[in-house]
């Protein structure tokens, strides 16, 4: 994208990159000296949303500037997803090097299979389209996460007023 669709130096794919990781270990620290995160639904949205935000950044924008301003954010965004997949796979858990694995797993799957789509959709779609097609997963995931929050809200809603109704009935 840089280099063929933007004419853009390898260079700067490579500040590009190492803003990302930059921002990336600033915010890995950042969330293992904190704790305000955790537990947090809006925060984890709001990384999701700022994720898109980033991705359709660099599909529109031919800015130099942009696209190093959505790396670094995206190093952001990246440590957050991560250190909160990690977090939550093992808190309060047994067995936390089982699930650590399954973490790990996930990743490299992740890592393999997102490289391999990325390539073959670049290659039949255009350059841009593996970043308009994450934006899409993201934001389908987002709306399912949405959908299931809500039900589950619902659900304890029901079920609070049936055992609200079940103490306060007279039998």
């Amino acid at each position: 994208l840089y280099k063929f669709e933007l004419g853009f130096a390898e260079s700067i794919y490579g500040w590009s990159i190492s803003l990302m990781c930059l921002f990336n270990v600033l915010f890995f620290y950042i969330m293992g000296k904190s704790r305000w995160w955790h537990y947090k639904k809006s925060f984890f949205a709001a990384v999701q949303a700022l994720t898109v935000f980033c991705l359709i950044l660099i599909v529109v924008s031919r800015n130099i500037f942009v696209q190093l301003a959505a790396a670094g954010l995206t190093g952001i965004t990246y440590a957050a997803v991560y250190s909160s997949h990690q977090y939550y796979g093992v808190s309060g858990g047994a067995n936390r090097s089982r699930r650590m694995a399954i973490h790990e797993i996930i990743l490299g799957t992740g890592y393999a299979v997102g490289s391999v789509l990325g390539g073959v959709i670049s290659d039949h779609l255009g350059r841009n389209w593996p970043y308009i097609f994450g934006a899409i997963v993201i934001s389908l995931a987002g709306l399912i996460q949405v959908i299931i929050w809500f039900a589950l809200k619902q659900n304890d809603q029901s079920s609070s007023n049936e055992k609200t109704s079940f103490l306060t009935s007279p039998t």
